[in-house]
């Protein structure tokens, strides 16, 4: 069993803002500014700055000397041609890895799978990374340099490091990961390729969010926030 996913303020904090950036609510060439935020949420400046550096990664916000961070916005349609090419390219790198990795990949494969799978308690910048790792050593297990290089950018292009601060989304990644996992054991490229693009889809799942102007339950991130002071 895995633990339930442990917050901390920078997740809090990045959570909040990412979604506000995706749905709207903050609309491109909206200011962050750190003081303000810090008050609002009523934490310290250190795990703000931590957020605004993660979404500044994934290239939601922008810093430009003399004008502070802004936001930079994502367009839907742009996700959804990234995710359609993610969901071809990468189940085809998984497919040709399984039947070339070597014992000594297989063995440094299963390593990373079991820190994922520790990292769910970390931060989301913790997680982000070790599930990078993950992910990287099996596609380059497809020996194809052009094939790495077009996911690449792929991933250059979505703000994978955020999604991880989505409720839930670590702990259903390292199960889909397990059944990946499995699937390289026994050699079976073809499963572990549809299991690769299932989690794809689970992911842009994730990162479909409500409108604005629609309805939502009370906000359990907005919760969280009040549960820090």
């Amino acid at each position: 069993m895995i633990p339930p996913t442990y917050a901390t303020k920078a997740d809090i904090a990045l959570r909040i803002l990412r979604e506000r950036i995706l749905t709207g609510e903050l609309p491109p060439g909206s200011k962050l500014d750190i003081n303000r935020l810090a008050v609002e949420f009523d934490m310290s400046h250190t795990p703000i700055r931590e957020a605004l550096r993660l979404l500044q990664f994934d290239r939601l916000v922008i810093y430009t000397p003399h004008r502070g961070t802004m936001v930079a916005g994502v367009s839907e349609g742009e996700l959804a041609q990234i995710f359609e090419l993610r969901m071809l390219l990468e189940p085809a790198a998984v497919k040709a890895a399984v039947g070339l990795l070597d014992e000594v990949q297989l063995s440094q494969l299963e390593r990373l799978h079991v820190e994922t799978m520790q990292a769910v308690e970390e931060s989301a910048a913790v997680f982000s990374e070790h599930n990078a790792e993950w992910h990287w050593t099996l596609y380059e297990g497809a020996r194809s340099p052009y094939l790495a290089d077009f996911i690449r950018r792929l991933w250059d292009a979505f703000p994978w490091r955020t999604t991880a601060s989505l409720g839930g989304r670590r702990e259903t990644a390292v199960t889909e990961h397990g059944a990946i996992m499995e699937s390289v054991r026994n050699r079976d490229a073809a499963a572990a390729a549809t299991l690769m693009r299932a989690h794809i889809a689970t992911s842009r799942q994730a990162l479909r969010l409500p409108r604005v102007n629609e309805p939502r339950s009370q906000d359990p991130d907005r919760a969280l926030v009040n549960s820090t002071r």
